[in-house]
This record gives C-alpha cells, structure tokens and sequence, in this order.
C-alpha cells in the first residue's frame, strides 16, 4: 500500500523527513519528554520536540534552544531569519503520517504533512520568519487523527 502523500508546502516553510535510523540523544537540555500527554489512540507519541536556528547535523539539531519542554517559551529577534521545527516521533508505520502546524498570534500560517513510516522517525519543517512577524508564536505537531501530540512557543521580538 502505498504511503500518503504530502501535503503541499505552502510558501515559506519547507519540510523534510528521513528514513528510520538510530536516533542519538540529544543534549542533556533536550532529554527530557517532549509530548504534552498520553499518545494518539494508535500509538504515535513525540518523543523529542525541538526548536533551533541551527542547522541539523546527522539529522539531528546541532544546538537547540535550552527550553525544549512544552510550558516554556524561546524568544528570538525579528532578524532570526530561519527556525526549524524537529520533531522524535515513535509509534510510526508506512501511511501513518503528522502534521506540523505553524500559528502566528493564533493564525495558522503553515500546515505541513510529514511522513512517519517506521516505529522511529525523525522529522522537521522550517519557517522562515519575515521582520514584520513578531508576536506571539505556536508550533504543533498533530496526529494523523488530528490528535495534539505536542507544542512549542516561540516569540518574536521586534528589533
């Protein structure tokens, strides 16, 4: 059977996903559990949720903002140009899939379907945030039933 296929990327955002591999830990800072509760009712669950500006190494982030938890918020100047959400999903099988959803001051402004076809899968999208976008920031990662799995804040500071 074959996979889903992906969603359009609208302007602005690009995506990309890759194959199962094994997946190293990530900084002590980005250990701890990314998901905001109990996994969808056929097993997806974040594992790892990452904001960054850094470019990813290996398929992973090379440095990431020290709040990683979904309570907390990262500020970054309007001038941040790039942020790449990465997601550590477990649970995936060929057709299952999520969707990272990009919301400015409660607007979505994104909506990028991504593939997670093995029982580990490691994915991310990238916003590139124009000057005059600053506010208040929402990333979600949602199930293939639409279920929230997790979310990151992020504000924009205007400079």
């Amino acid at each position: 059977t074959p996979a889903a296929a992906p969603a359009p990327t609208p302007a602005g955002a690009t995506a990309a996903a890759e194959a199962p591999a094994p997946s190293p830990t990530l900084a002590a800072s980005n250990a701890q559990p990314a998901g905001n509760g109990a996994p969808n009712a056929r097993g997806l669950l974040v594992q790892d949720a990452v904001l960054t500006t850094a470019e990813l190494v290996n398929r992973e982030p090379a440095s990431a903002s020290a709040c990683t938890a979904a309570a907390c918020s990262t500020r970054y100047p309007s001038t941040v140009g790039t942020i790449t959400f990465w997601t550590r999903l477990s649970g995936g099988s060929v057709g299952r899939w999520v969707e990272h959803v990009w919301l400015w001051e409660g607007e979505e402004i994104a909506r990028v379907r991504q593939n997670v076809e093995a029982p580990t899968w490691r994915t991310w999208t990238r916003k590139k945030i124009q000057a005059d976008w600053d506010g208040e920031w929402k990333v979600e990662v949602r199930a293939d039933d639409g279920t929230l799995l997790a979310e990151r804040f992020f504000t924009i500071e205007k400079q």
